[in-house]
């Protein structure tokens, strides 16, 4: 009971982030994940491929949550949605069966990936914002190309960490396409759901040798812990995206690294 109603929390508090800062969530969800997963039988060896799997599951719901509150306040970039999510979906599934996949790829080294994607991604926010601040920022460069290699760059971050893979398409078109990151954080929590959605139905259909894992699962998704996340969820989502309407992108950009540093501080303690 305890472990649903902090897997419920979670899904509030991934919701909010996911409609607020366009990240899917899985800022929240890979913190709780790991704990709640263990309750459930999942080894050590099978902790990455599960929290990856279930993370993104919870991601999916979240991004379609807030895409829904978005294309009701017309803040939805459809053209840009498709060709970074091309781009995105296309690099996500190849890391998935090519690294994620392998047995090689275990806790530890998950720990690692998700430690150095934040890092890099935090130093990229600052100079963003820095030359934001400063009317640095050159004209927008919102091209069909530009958008496919931002989704290019990004979508791997799907795959390998969970994090949905808006943590780093965030700041990818941001720095790319020289675009306002309330523009980024649109686009990135409509390609959150095209690069989830996908990466879901693999790990959904991706056989899974017999273990101790309790619970009705199907593949790596366990429905025991992603059905109160995504309740939790659709509850948060649309408020995430109502304040992220008021919000100055200065307050948006703050909140984002503190988020991120948060999960420096716990992914790099695992490490240690």
């Amino acid at each position: 009971m305890i472990e649903i109603l902090l897997i419920f929390i979670a899904g509030i508090a991934g919701g909010f982030i996911a409609g607020f800062l366009g990240l899917g969530g899985g800022l929240a969800y890979i913190l709780i994940l790991p704990e709640v997963l263990k309750h459930y039988g999942v080894a050590d060896s099978e902790m990455a491929q599960f929290v990856i799997a279930n993370s993104l599951f919870g991601a999916m719901f979240a991004s379609f949550s807030g895409n829904i509150a978005q294309i009701r306040n017309k803040v939805f970039y459809w053209k840009d949605v498709a060709w970074v999510g091309f781009g995105a979906t296309i690099s996500s599934l190849g890391f998935l069966y090519l690294v994620v996949y392998s047995s090689w790829y275990n806790q530890e080294k998950f720990s690692i990936v998700v430690v150095v994607i934040l890092v890099y991604i935090l130093i990229q926010t600052i100079r963003s914002d820095r030359k934001q601040y400063e009317n640095k920022l050159l004209v927008e460069r919102r091209t069909a190309g530009r958008l496919f290699v931002a989704g290019l760059l990004s979508g791997g971050v799907s795959s390998l960490s969970g994090l949905g893979g808006g943590v780093l398409i965030n700041p990818a078109v941001r720095k790319i396409c020289s675009t306002d990151i309330k523009v980024a954080k649109s686009i990135s929590l409509g390609v959150i759901f095209i690069t989830s959605f996908f990466l879901t139905i693999a790990n959904m259909l991706k056989p899974v040798a017999e273990s101790s894992v309790e619970g009705l699962r199907m593949g790596y998704i366990i429905f025991p812990i992603v059905l109160p996340l995504v309740a939790g969820t659709i509850l948060a989502s649309p408020l995430g995206v109502k304040l992220s309407l008021k919000a100055s992108p200065k307050v948006l950009s703050a909140t984002f690294a503190i988020f991120v540093v948060i999960l420096i501080i716990k992914y790099g303690a695992n490490l240690i």
